[in-house]
């Protein structure tokens, strides 16, 4: 009993199993006995003595095959040996062999899939336990006889020559069994080296992934997807860190890890949309409804903010959602620059001057590849039509400055965007270099107004 609990203790510890029974064949080789438990009493256990053929456990010793149970479903009654207190995933029963003969039988219960290495190593080393057992048997064997002995010389003397092949076998499986001992040492060692290597690589692959969400400019979102499908306001959501600072929080204590953390930020008139949308994301079984929405919502400081929110969904083979995640993008400098355009478009259809709009968040610095938007009319103004090519940034009208004009005109301008008033200038006379080669002098007078952290810029140019 002492040797099967030790066995069973490390090969439980060692395959990460949640419980196992260590069965042995009686003297009488008529049944199979529990002699040591792991995680469980032996004489708790439902049934502790089987008949060849009698259970999965008999059956594994008539057969002298594994056998072996996986995915097994929730709720799933052990039925006879184990007390199961959760959910099992796999379960594996190994006779226990030595020369074609049963010595014992082992099964072993995990809440996890059994991975192939243990089935491996579980499969190899029963045959040494077997071996093992064998070597005791032997041994018990051995000390009856030495008794006998003692009590009769005679009988001594005729049972020598057996006495002696006894002793040889006794011999050669000590010797296999501290060959099985290195063997399992040698084993344990890769295992644990193993062990050490992929954990050094998921620290690593948690360094990265901590980088990479501290640099980028999106917030991340993460939702492992509950068994029923059902999600409410507790729903374990995570939020990344930069999810909660575009939104003005600082951490999980005034953001929590929970669906209502965002769900009651949604703008009234954009909660049912954009939860309708994420709930038919989900549900769509073949995975051909995208999640990409724009919606508002209640920053920290009280204002509403545009955003989008993308998404995508892990399956299995059915189709069913297991987890679904996404990013948050700032498109508020976007919906302002769209409702600029909008008005941009108006101020064409009232005048003949040529117009561009800008815009800039903070830094105010114009480069060449400062985005800019041109106006129909603008090109028209400098020979050009709209299949011209005329890049929408700040370069494609600085390059077109008279040489004489430039550094004045490039002065002005770069003062007017770094003046943190609301005003409007005018620049006279400087002169543009049309499409056909020739100058011409243009005024340019400039407004612009600051709303929330963009400030934007409205320039209209004329002839002088």
């Amino acid at each position: 009993e002492e040797f099967s609990s030790v066995i069973l203790e490390y090969l439980a510890k060692l395959s990460n199993a949640y419980q196992g029974v260590f069965y042995i064949v009686t003297q009488e080789k008529e049944i199979l006995e529990a002699v040591a438990g792991y995680a469980c009493s032996t004489e708790k256990l439902y049934k502790k003595e089987f008949m060849f053929g009698d259970g999965l456990v008999g059956q594994a010793a008539v057969s002298k095959q594994e056998i072996i149970f996986e995915d097994l479903p929730s709720n799933t009654e052990n039925g006879s040996s184990v007390e199961v207190q959760l959910n099992p995933q796999a379960v594996i029963i190994i006779p226990l062999l030595f020369n074609e003969s049963v010595y014992g039988v082992l099964k072993l219960v995990f809440l996890k899939t059994l991975k192939e290495k243990y089935k491996l190593l579980l499969s190899r080393t029963s045959q040494n336990i077997g071996a093992m057992l064998e070597s005791i048997l032997n041994s018990s064997k051995l000390q009856s006889l030495l008794k006998d002995s003692q009590e009769n010389a005679e009988v001594l003397r005729a049972q020598e020559e057996e006495l002696r092949q006894n002793i040889e076998e006794m011999q050669a499986t000590r010797e296999a069994q501290e060959k099985t001992q290195n063997e399992l040492e040698n084993l344990k060692n890769t295992l644990e080296k193993e062990i050490a290597q992929q954990t050094l690589k998921l620290e690593e692959t948690i360094q990265k992934f901590d980088l990479a969400t501290a640099t980028t400019t999106e917030g991340l979102w993460d939702l492992v997807m509950p068994e029923d499908l059902e999600t409410n306001d507790d729903t374990y959501f995570w939020w990344s860190d930069n999810f909660r600072k575009m939104l003005g929080y600082n951490n999980e204590k005034d953001f929590p890890n929970r669906l209502a953390s965002w769900s009651d930020l949604l703008h009234p008139d954009h909660k049912e949309e954009t939860l309708g949308a994420f709930s038919a994301h989900l549900m769509d079984y073949s995975g051909n409804t995208p999640y990409n929405v724009e919606y508002q919502l209640l920053r920290k400081n009280g204002e509403y903010r545009w955003y989008r929110a993308v998404g995508n969904t892990l399956r299995d083979d059915t189709g069913k959602p297991l987890r679904v995640a996404g990013s948050l993008i700032d498109i508020q400098e976007a919906k302002d620059l769209e409702e600029s355009k909008e008005t941009f478009e108006m101020f064409e259809n009232l005048s003949n001057d040529g117009f561009w709009i800008t815009h800039f968040n903070g830094n105010s610095e114009l480069k060449d590849d400062t985005p800019f938007t041109w106006s129909p009319s603008l090109l028209k103004l400098l020979g050009m039509d709209a299949s011209s090519k005329f890049n929408e940034r700040f370069d494609s009208l600085a390059t077109r400055v008279h040489q004489s004009d430039s550094k004045v005109f490039l002065k002005k301008l770069q003062e007017f965007f770094d003046d943190t008033k609301e005003v409007t200038i005018s620049i006279l006379c400087h002169r543009l270099k049309l499409k056909n080669g020739k100058f011409e002098k243009f005024n340019l007078k400039m407004t612009k107004k600051k709303t929330n952290k963009l400030t934007k810029v409205v320039g209209c140019i004329s002839k002088a």
